[in-house]
């Protein structure tokens, strides 16, 4: 299954290199947009992942129905062609596919593919995380003063508001913030060690489904911004490694009510 899923992701962004060349973009909303690129992408992985598996369901960012129950699917798989969309149609390469598949609401792959770095996360429940063929794993950093940390937005203004006063008191005691734009970046960023955590306010699942799995994997903590177990439904999350997480968990239960 693995491997499926890494064909998936690989030919899903030649599609999206591609579709690029003859980009068209529509808005969903004021602040969030949607390109051919998605809708061709998802399509593809669609059409494969039920071609092999016809009785698997399929959580995808653009074919996503409200009023269907995916928290009780036995065989899920959670996808979204282009995390990153706006950097994508901005012509930044921080966008990358990710494709998770879930048995039972637990993890069992994730894989994301990041077209223009020529960067390929992969992990299997138990086995490790993987860029491009070689383990990766968390930073050993100890205290979160010294810590660089990545902070996720969403598309709605009232809910930024929010992330912004987070953001803001949250920079007073740490040693950085980083913004991509990409919530699959951000959190495979900790999962090298690039970035030593990762903070996420009104997400969705397909946001953070195979991210999650690779961070895991790579030694990472991940619950909510107050130390709650995480789920893929949740929309809050906290990533970051042993050392610093307990400490953002207690700077985050102190301000947040």
């Amino acid at each position: 299954m693995l491997n499926f899923t890494i064909d998936l992701a690989k030919k899903a962004g030649e599609i999206i290199l591609s579709e690029k060349k003859k980009l068209v973009v529509e808005k969903k909303s004021r602040r969030e947009i949607v390109t051919n690129a998605d809708i061709a992408a998802e399509n593809y992985i669609t059409s494969r992942i039920l071609e092999k598996y016809p009785n698997h369901h399929i959580l995808g960012e653009e074919s996503f129905i409200k009023t269907q129950d995916y928290q009780h699917s036995a065989d899920l798989w959670i996808i979204d062609p282009i995390d990153g969309t706006t950097n994508f149609a901005q012509g930044l390469t921080e966008y990358g596919v990710s494709v998770g598949y879930y048995h039972n609401l637990a993890p069992v792959v994730g894989v994301i593919y990041f077209p223009e770095k020529n960067m390929f996360f992969s992990s299997q429940i138990s086995r490790g995380a993987y860029l491009n063929g070689n383990k990766i794993h968390v930073s050993n950093k100890k205290d979160m003063k010294d810590a660089v940390l990545g902070s996720l937005f969403s598309y709605d203004t009232d809910e930024n508001m929010i992330i912004f006063d987070i953001s803001k008191k949250l920079y007073r005691e740490i040693k950085t913030i980083r913004f991509f734009g990409s919530a699959v970046l951000d959190i495979c960023f900790v999962a090298q060690g690039t970035l030593d955590g990762t903070v996420g306010y009104a997400l969705k699942p397909w946001d953070t489904a195979a991210a999650y799995l690779i961070v895991k994997e790579a030694g990472a903590v991940v619950t909510t911004l107050k130390g709650r177990p995480w789920n893929i439904f949740e929309k809050e999350l906290l990533v970051a490694n042993k050392f610093i997480h307990p400490q953002l968990v207690n700077f985050f239960t102190q301000i947040l009510p």
